[in-house]
């Protein structure tokens, strides 16, 4: 009943509505935001581990020839350097995972044009670190010369590509160091593991599906520390060269040594272990260029890990790097005592 005297009755039932928020409205847009946000983050995620899967397939089966590259090839590329290549389905990890990955992180909710360019912009980084990355890459660009065929020179731009996206990739996700560390490590620990099997049976190891090569040190051609009486396989690993395999592992044995040096779990006796293979496989690699980049490597690490003397974890950093290191140069000593004919009679051998 009103102040009038009437009362005022519904003219029919009154269907339930749904209880307001505390302030009152209804925030529909947001919700919106919120789904078209669940997408993208989707969309992200599945670029993420697309590109992730073809780093770790590419890392542990890196002849391009043969093994997981090559798995359900769709086209070839000729190549006077390299042959026929066969472009395998997991060379479409790639633009799959960078077209899904970009449109997860280049599609902001509501900025307008100017807020996306300036979105777009902050992309490329510090100037002092992208800077000369593009001007390597354009300088690479511009000395490719027409002579050398349309094959190779695709694989020039492919490889110029994926580093610029490596690069953006790390930038922006900004992966922990430890992960990428580990992720270094594990894929030369595997690496070094099957040289040392290589070096020791002085022969392959049958792994044809993950890409190695048909090692025989009495095959002309196949990389061996050779005298005028022996030829002793050099370890190959997965790659295609000792040389190649020499490049990587001293990036996999720092990644190993500073996880141990800042480990606080009993994880970091596994990268001990690590360091320890990955120094064995280093050294029968017998690639020199390898050995003094370990060793330039370890120095660096040395100088720029080691806190000031004043600090607390000083004392603690340096009961870890210790043992690295001596499991190291324990390791070098005993290859050293097994095979002294080998290594000390480096001077009068030919590394081929």
């Amino acid at each position: 009943m009103n102040d009038a005297g009437y009362e005022l009755t519904p003219a029919g039932p009154v269907a339930p509505t749904a209880p307001l928020p505390a302030s009152g409205v209804l925030h529909v847009r947001p919700a919106v935001e919120r789904a078209q946000l669940n997408w993208r983050q989707y969309l992200a995620w599945a670029g993420r581990a697309c590109l992730i899967l073809f780093a770790a397939v590419a890392l542990v089966s890196a002849n391009r020839s043969a093994g997981l590259l090559t798995i359900g090839a769709i086209s070839y590329v000729s190549s006077a350097l390299r042959g026929t290549v066969p472009v395998g389905v997991v060379y479409w990890l790639v633009p799959v995972g960078v077209i899904a990955w970009l449109a997860g992180r280049l599609s902001p909710p509501g900025p307008g044009r100017s807020a996306r360019w300036r979105l777009v912009g902050e992309w490329f980084g510090p100037v002092v670190v992208s800077g000369p990355l593009v001007f390597l890459i354009a300088l690479s660009l511009a000395r490719l010369s027409p002579t050398l065929g349309w094959g190779d020179a695709a694989f020039v731009v492919v490889g110029l590509a994926l580093l610029a996206i490596t690069y953006l990739f790390v930038l922006k996700e900004q992966l922990p160091g430890r992960v990428l560390a580990g992720f270094v490590a594990v894929v030369s620990g595997l690496q070094a593991g099957v040289g040392l099997g290589q070096f020791i049976l002085q022969r392959d190891l049958g792994l044809s599906w993950l890409g190695e090569l048909r090692l025989d040190p009495s095959v002309s051609g196949v990389g061996v520390v050779a005298t005028d009486a022996t030829r002793i396989l050099r370890a190959y690993g997965l790659m295609r060269h000792p040389n190649a395999l020499g490049a990587i592992l001293p990036l996999g044995l720092l990644a190993a040594i500073s996880l141990w040096t800042r480990g606080q779990t009993r994880w970091r006796y596994f990268w001990l272990g690590m360091a320890a293979l990955i120094t064995t496989g280093l050294v029968v690699s017998f690639s020199r260029a390898g050995w003094l980049g370990a060793a330039a490597g370890l120095a660096v690490l040395i100088a720029c890990s080691r806190p000031a003397r004043k600090s607390p974890d000083g004392s603690r950093w340096r009961r870890r790097a210790l043992p690295a290191l001596l499991v190291t140069g324990l390791v070098v000593a005993v290859l050293v005592g097994l095979r002294p004919e080998t290594f000390l009679g480096a001077a009068r051998r030919r590394i081929v």
